[in-house]
């Protein structure tokens, strides 16, 4: 019992590490607590991007990934710079852990894996690689193709580059 008490606080601890900050306004999706999946609900980003017309850009961290705490200190780092672009979006922080049960997406009634959302948004990446980034229309439909992995965003030039959504 104190193994699993010491394992529990442990995980809520790491939870808030490889986080969006709090000063971009995520809209934090965790999974509630299962040992046999993880099922994170995006509806209420994909309603708010819906009511404001903005479109969603969605993070994928893990909190045992060192590439996403490395992403996290380098929005930290940057906030002032990066903070207005940021602004033009819905911003969704999937929060998870890179081992454990199955993970789905809960988008209204269907339960998708992340190959058959990256399918349904128009995603053409072939893995799921942590972190992973995408800008998605309200209607969740993949605004512009994102490499995964953090290499080409930790500088501030190439992230706002990123964030700027063609003109369709």
């Amino acid at each position: 019992m104190r193994h699993l008490l010491s394992v529990l606080i442990g995980f809520f601890v790491l939870s808030s590490q490889a986080a969006i900050p709090d000063d971009y306004g995520p809209v934090v999706v965790e999974a509630p607590f299962s040992l046999r999946e993880r099922v994170f609900d995006l509806m209420p980003a994909i309603e708010s991007s819906r009511k404001t017309g903005k479109p969603l850009f969605i993070y994928l961290g893990a909190t045992d990934c060192p590439p996403c705490l490395q992403y996290k200190r380098f929005l930290a780092t940057h906030r002032s710079e990066l903070k207005d672009a940021f602004s033009e979006f819905v911003v969704v922080d999937i929060r998870t852990w890179l081992r454990g049960p199955s993970m789905y997406l809960k988008i209204g009634d269907k339960r998708l894996t992340f190959q058959q959302f990256k399918t349904l948004v128009g995603d053409t990446s072939k893995t799921l690689i942590f972190p992973s980034f995408w800008i998605l229309s309200p209607e969740v439909k993949q605004l512009k193709q994102l490499p995964s992995g953090v290499t080409d965003f930790l500088n501030v030039s190439q992230h706002l580059e990123m964030l700027k959504i063609p003109v369709q």
